[in-house]
């Protein structure tokens, strides 16, 4: 179904508005971003802790936006529109009469809009308003570099920081103790968990003695021998718990004392009990079998024996877990004091060569 000359007119007339507002969209846009690139290189360079993607979205946005508005402040009116509809095909005034005389009604006047609506077809908008790239377009490349520039030259012109002689001489120190405290647990009988308690703290105390430590290495190095430090003693703290010895054996006068040991965390003193009730144990079938006792008894002591060698295993199995569990609290702390002391010490200067000025002194 084809549509009213009145129709046709609005409809060439609006298509010429859009591409209008399009076009100067177009232009102003690459206008607004060429010289908003710049703006972000002198933000870039001034402010390089202004993330990349903060950069590119917020030129971007700019561009857009200004664009955005110019297209506003700049769309033509339906009759200025189509008055350079006219211009562009060489019809004098014919869509912009037509479009002037849309209110009225006579013979005349709607064979004058019948005539211009045949002929707004041949008006293409994209020859009227093309979408010619500007000076500031072709241009983009030199804002595009000196943003490139910006970007990569901070970080060739700043120097590495200068290690903070306080940091340096506390370091040393606490890497000492540490040392100390690693020779002096070496001559203690070893489990493996200990051993591989050791073994992290020698290496923290090497890390600590580095040449030109920074504080930030040296925090970040005693946060994960913390973290690591804590879970191991976790680990272990629910290995204690999760134990019920007392269930091992039977509650009677003879293992009545070796009961109150074992629950009150003296596991050394049971486990000397145990080698009491062990020895004594062995002297009963000894004599038993001097006296010709019956194999079923004696099965039943050997039994007893193995249950009480078992139990005395495990009791200083627990004594070797309580006490790294000790050894851990004991590092835990130290660390976190080391921690605590290198974090007052103040950051390392980082030299910024962009900024610094010639002084012979």
């Amino acid at each position: 179904m084809s549509s009213s000359p009145r129709e046709s007119i609005l409809q060439g007339a609006a298509r010429l508005r859009r591409r209008s507002a399009r076009m100067h969209w177009f232009r102003y846009g690459l206008r607004a971003l060429f010289y908003g690139l710049f703006g972000a290189a002198i933000l870039a360079w001034m402010a390089p802790e202004v993330p990349l993607w903060a950069l590119a979205a917020g030129t971007l946005s700019f561009g857009a936006a200004v664009g955005a508005w110019c297209a506003w402040r700049r769309k033509p009116a339906l009759l200025e529109a189509a008055k350079a509809g006219d211009d562009r095909v060489g019809d004098k005034d014919r869509l912009s009469s037509a479009v002037q005389l849309l209110g009225e009604d006579s013979p005349m006047v709607r064979a004058l809009l019948a005539d211009a609506a045949a002929g707004s077809h041949r008006v293409d908008p994209s020859e009227v308003y093309p979408m010619h790239v500007p000076r500031e377009g072709w241009l983009l490349p030199l804002p595009l570099l000196a943003c490139a520039l910006a970007l990569v030259l901070p970080g060739m012109l700043r120097a590495d920081p200068r290690p903070n002689p306080e940091l340096a001489a506390m370091a040393a120190d606490q890497a000492a103790v540490l040392r100390e405290f690693v020779a002096r647990e070496r001559q203690k009988e070893q489990t493996p968990r200990r051993k591989e308690l050791l073994d992290q703290l020698e290496r923290l105390a090497q890390e600590l003695s580095r040449e030109g430590l920074m504080k930030k290495d040296a925090l970040s190095e005693i946060a994960k021998a913390m973290a690591d430090l804590q879970r191991k003693r976790d680990e272990e703290q629910r290995k204690l718990e999760m134990e019920q010895l007392i269930k091992s054996f039977q509650q009677n006068d003879r293992t009545r004392e070796l009961a109150q040991e074992v629950n009150s965390g003296n596991y050394q003193d049971a486990a000397n009990k145990v080698s009491e009730l062990i020895e004594e144990l062995k002297k009963e079938i000894q004599r038993k079998k001097a006296e010709g006792a019956d194999p079923k008894l004696l099965e039943e002591l050997e039994q007893k024996l193995r249950e009480l060698e078992e139990l005395k295993a495990k009791l200083l199995n627990l004594l070797n877990v309580n006490y790294d569990i000790g050894v851990m609290g004991e590092v835990l702390d130290f660390l976190g004091q080391v921690e605590g002391d290198l974090a007052a010490l103040p950051d390392e200067e980082v030299v910024d060569l962009r900024y610094l000025k010639l002084n012979p002194g």
